[in-house]
């Protein structure tokens, strides 16, 4: 039997309310009472001219506009390249997305960083400060931030830090002012919380990405899922209003719960970079709702 782009895939499919699943009878009756926020997530888009991506990328943004999102996140890894891309061809992938999301958008986005978006770190000519040109193609004053819509907090992260000692130089690591930010606006609110990041906080596919048992043991890159995870697990284990993490990265799809947080690797809207499936995982979106009294449903559509 084949999938219409409305079905779902996998995982985080009931309604989520702190710890453990409500059945789908109350998902249906909550539904009726209260209204969500309808955030698409898209993540790993990896856009490049031509016309698969190209057409690709306007069929998922149409999905999610007919699904109601209130709001798109773009989740990271929005263009092709730019890791290891020349400046020439990582700017043809800049316009290229900006022209299509000002013909087939209408609605309002928020962005997370990537580790592809950004010029030049896996080169020799590595530069810090080529995330600053990131984040000007994003319209972001700072790769971190928060909004309120809809009776929640939205925290975006960034994954993405600076480590010229790697060859693909970065490592999945919020760093100490971030982290100490992430605190702080976590001990000032009281609205339910969903947290967004490129790169998983917490992940069972990050294990799949790879021959990580290779040796006798599992062995996960540190660019693979957050090498700080331990310490955002026990900031969240504080602040029981943040509910749910979502991220992308890995190209796959998984759903945790730990501690009463539940964690969404939301697979890749390019699937296997424009290449169909990757490891049984098609290209999909995912539609996220967020209910005022905390409640959540994230599961994955393809498009």
């Amino acid at each position: 039997m084949g999938f219409t782009r409305r079905d779902i895939l996998v995982g985080g499919a009931s309604l989520c309310a702190g710890v453990g699943l409500s059945t789908l009878s109350s998902a249906s009756e909550a539904e009726s009472d209260l209204q969500p926020l309808r955030v698409a997530h898209l993540t790993d888009i990896h856009l490049r001219p031509g016309k698969l991506p190209e057409e690709s990328l306007a069929r998922a943004l149409h999905s999610a506009q007919e699904l109601g999102a209130d709001l798109i996140v773009n989740g990271g890894d929005v263009i092709f390249d730019a890791l290891n891309t020349e400046r020439s061809q990582v700017e043809r992938q800049w316009k290229t997305l900006h022209r299509l999301l000002k013909a087939e958008s209408s609605t309002p986005w928020l962005h997370v960083v990537g580790n592809h978006d950004i010029l030049g770190w896996s080169t020799p000519k590595r530069e810090p400060g080529t995330k600053l040109e990131t984040l000007e193609q994003l319209e972001l004053s700072k790769s971190f931030y928060s909004v309120e819509r809809g009776g929640w907090k939205i925290v975006v992260l960034d994954s993405i830090e600076y480590a010229p000692q790697r060859s693909s130089g970065y490592l999945a690591r919020l760093g100490w002012e971030q982290l100490e930010w992430f605190e702080r606006e976590l001990r000032q609110n009281e609205l339910p919380v969903c947290v967004f990041s490129h790169i998983p906080i917490l992940s069972a596919c990050a294990y799949f990405d790879g021959p990580n048992e290779e040796g006798d043991n599992w062995s996960v890159p540190g660019e693979w899922m957050h090498l700080d995870a331990r310490a955002i697990k026990d900031l969240l284990r504080e602040h029981p209003q943040v509910k749910l993490c979502l991220s992308g990265h890995i190209h796959l799809v998984d759903n945790l719960q730990y501690h009463g947080v539940s964690y969404f690797c939301n697979g890749a809207v390019c699937g296997n970079y424009w290449q169909g499936s990757l490891q049984g995982f098609p290209p999909a979106l995912a539609l996220v709702e967020l209910y005022p009294d905390g409640r959540f449903r994230n599961r994955l559509v393809l498009y």
